[in-house]
């Protein structure tokens, strides 16, 4: 299934969600682009004013999982920035997030210990 994406409903979307690249092209920013694919990690199909905490919770949650600070450093402003963004994902619970978190937790655990194991 393919990843649709809708940002027409951004306040001030063309200065949010675009920039001009070298041939004065637009192209969505990098942060736009990381939250439209990141809707996938977080399990939200959307951001909307009552879920941006719960954006910053499961970003942070998913850099703490797989040792990735990059997800950590997208601010609480930069979701808000964002809000209006909408995909085809669909939206799980925080329960059912965490439990998907605690699998991929397990998963890293046991990988570090076989590299360890093949290493020595």
């Amino acid at each position: 299934m393919s990843l649709n994406w809708n940002l027409s409903k951004i306040a001030n979307k063309n200065t949010v969600c675009f920039r001009a690249d070298s041939n004065g092209e637009q192209e969505l920013t990098g942060l736009t682009h990381a939250l439209i694919w990141a809707t996938i990690a977080v399990d939200l199909g959307e951001i909307t004013a009552k879920n941006v905490d719960e954006w910053k919770f499961r970003l942070n949650c998913i850099g703490l999982v797989y040792d990735d600070k990059t997800w950590a450093e997208i601010t609480r402003e930069d979701i808000a920035k964002h809000i209006g963004l909408s995909t085809n994902v669909i939206s799980r619970t925080r329960k059912q997030f965490i439990a998907k978190m605690a699998k991929a937790l397990e998963r890293e655990v046991s990988d570090s210990i076989r590299r360890e194991a093949v290493a020595a």
